[in-house]
């Protein structure tokens, strides 16, 4: 638990760094009257994903990244699900084992 809590606070302030970085390329845009993209973003159009990394745009198909997050989706249930299972297959085994030892 103390690992998630870790994690999240982690996470948090990356967000926060990357949400004040942003902020201050829109200042430094206002100041300058320069056009710099922000550090990190991301834009939609009708067929097409933007992302924005470090001023850089990519663009990506809207539907193939829809079916690539579906197909991650699914992966991260199966993997899941195994892993329930392995987890259940051990208690077994170490149940069966105190039993031996009593």
């Amino acid at each position: 638990m103390r690992r998630l809590y870790r994690t999240l606070l982690v996470l948090t302030i990356l967000v926060l760094v990357i949400l004040g970085l942003n902020i201050s390329t829109q200042g430094m845009n206002s100041l300058t009257l320069s056009n710099q993209k922000p550090v990190l973003g991301f834009e939609t159009d009708a067929e097409e994903v933007n992302i924005i990394t470090l001023g850089e745009s990519r663009s990506y198909n809207k539907q193939q990244v829809m079916r690539n997050i579906i197909s991650t989706g699914q992966r991260v249930q199966i993997y899941t699900h195994c892993g329930g299972e392995y987890v259940v297959r051990k208690v077994r085994v170490i149940k069966e084992w105190l039993l031996l030892l009593i």
